[in-house]
């Protein structure tokens, strides 16, 4: 089981997500006008695309998205997220920052700036 109290999303009350499991179950309302994004990644090519959709469909100030990735790969891990982030100035880090949410996944956390 995920430890979603660790990205402290207590403030929040709606979220939408892309790439989801099905056994995922986020303690938020579902919306299309969401506060927070989950995004599950599985490549650079995701990366790009859902945060360009993000960031062209926000309507709240200071959106937040949760890149989770599935620790161990080689393709595709936290340095092509942190690579990514350090070149779009846009995203700025929230903390948690980086945290593993259970023994296959973990999270970096950003903030949208309109």
């Amino acid at each position: 089981m995920m430890e979603l109290q660790k990205l402290k999303l207590d403030k929040f009350t709606t979220y939408n997500g892309y790439n989801m499991p099905e056994d995922f179950h986020v303690p938020l309302t579902q919306s299309d006008n969401p506060q927070v994004f989950f995004v599950f990644l599985h490549s650079f090519e995701e990366l790009n695309r859902y945060t360009n959709m993000i960031r062209n469909n926000q309507t709240h100030k200071d959106n937040r998205i949760f890149y989770i990735y599935r620790r161990g790969q080689k393709s595709f891990h936290r340095d092509h997220i942190a690579a990514f982030a350090r070149r779009a100035p846009f995203l700025k880090r929230k903390a948690p920052m980086l945290c593993r949410l259970d023994d296959t996944y973990s999270c970096f956390t950003f903030m949208v700036n309109l």
